[in-house]
């Protein structure tokens, strides 16, 4: 299944919370970043710890040009944002915004998931510990970019699908699709 954020709505939940604590491992700085509000360009953080409001968590979430930067380092900074906002969404200050968050989350997320597993997630948001939470981002080594004049000179990543099928074993145990269960072994023959 999918779940898709809007980003407007993203901004009005992390403001409901109070903000998002996130840990930069590295400084950026994005000259080319436009705040879609007619902001003048450019979004800077310096490494380490920050408490960030919706603006600048959404800046966090989606530059991609700072130095060192790229897709897949955006894509573990939305991560660590994510679980930052339902471990503040878990919280008391959270669960009193609930209506409130309940409204934006109704408006930011859109998926797949049928109605009748929402039970599910509900029980497993129940027993939400973030410390539990194990982050993947899905770019080298589990992936690589192959030569440009092979791809029509699109940039492309492509998944090394024997690492992935050995992660998901990894994570899921035998719940994993590629899980395969160990051959039995044959017993000598006693025979008469």
């Amino acid at each position: 299944y999918y779940a898709a954020i809007d980003l407007a709505h993203f901004r009005k939940m992390v403001d409901l919370v109070g903000g998002v604590d996130v840990n930069n491992p590295n400084s950026i700085n994005d000259g080319l970043y436009d705040w879609l509000d007619g902001s003048p360009q450019g979004f800077q953080l310096s490494a380490g710890p920050h408490h960030l409001n919706g603006r600048l968590a959404l800046a966090y979430v989606r530059s991609r040009q700072g130095l060192g930067d790229s897709d897949y380092t955006r894509a573990a900074r939305q991560q660590e944002v994510l679980v930052s906002l339902a471990k503040k969404m878990a919280s008391p200050a959270g669960i009193a915004q609930l209506p409130a968050l309940l409204n934006a989350a109704g408006s930011a997320i859109k998926t797949d998931l049928p109605s009748g597993r929402v039970p599910d997630m509900v029980q497993l948001a129940g027993g939400f510990n973030p410390a539990n939470i194990t982050r993947i981002v899905l770019g080298p080594p589990y992936s690589y970019h192959p030569d440009s004049s092979t791809t029509g000179g699109v940039w492309t990543s492509r998944l090394y699908m024997d690492k992935i099928a050995a992660l998901s074993v990894k994570l899921f145990g035998t719940d994993s699709r590629y899980y395969k269960p160990p051959a039995a072994s044959a017993s000598p023959s006693t025979g008469p």
